[in-house]
């Protein structure tokens, strides 16, 4: 699942002007969300 999970958020999410503003891409928010989440 986290082999693909990337591919599948990228798309789906935007970041917003502050996210951008502080170097946070969607990869980096996709990165954070996956550690704030247990994945089994």
């Amino acid at each position: 699942m986290q082999a693909v999970l990337h591919d599948v958020f990228r798309h789906r999410l935007i970041p917003g002007f502050d996210a951008e503003a502080a170097g946070m891409g969607t990869d980096a928010i996709i990165d954070e969300l996956l550690g704030l989440v247990a994945v089994g």
